[in-house]
């Protein structure tokens, strides 16, 4: 049996303004998504990595975070200005909401068709919140595990067809 193939893709912590509990406005948390979303689509090792094209087959995502502070957070603490501060999920289903625009990105750059569930499942999620877990690190580490006995096709575009 083969190993399976797994690509690995280490992101920033998501803004604050991420997350689905932020209460400030609505233009300032799109813009927030928008400018997260934006940076995985353009980040040149994705383009790497899809030099042969999407990948044809479901994928697994399996996130681990790392939940140290950044710099800023650590030198300013209470006083950080919230466009510094980072998201810090408390339990799985924010930490995979906080994520969607990073997986909107992978799928704008053209590494994965698509990312409804025919496409991507969720795999494993793993905290390390505390300083002996983490290390000092503040990222999350995404795997993606090519699923190769599970080939997906997309839908074909429909086409309007005008009448004549």
């Amino acid at each position: 049996m083969t190993e399976p193939t797994v690509l690995v893709i280490e992101v920033t912590l998501p803004p604050a303004a991420v997350t689905a509990h932020n209460k400030g406005h609505w233009r300032a948390k799109a813009q927030a998504i928008k400018t997260y979303r934006e940076t995985f689509a353009s980040l040149s090792d994705l383009m790497m990595m899809r030099r042969h094209g999407a990948i044809g087959f479901k994928v697994r995502i399996h996130h681990e975070w790392f939940l140290a502070k950044t710099p800023p957070e650590e030198k300013l603490g209470a006083n950080c200005p919230d466009v510094l501060k980072r998201y810090r999920p408390a339990d799985e289903g924010n930490a995979i909401q906080s994520l969607k625009p990073v997986i909107d990105g992978i799928v704008d750059a053209g590494l994965l068709i698509d990312d409804r569930a025919a496409f991507v499942e969720w795999g494993n999620y793993v905290r390390h919140g505390t300083q002996k877990e983490h290390g000092g690190r503040h990222c999350v580490v995404l795997r993606l595990e090519v699923l190769t006995d599970q080939p997906v096709m997309p839908k074909p575009k429909r086409v309007k067809r005008v009448a004549e």
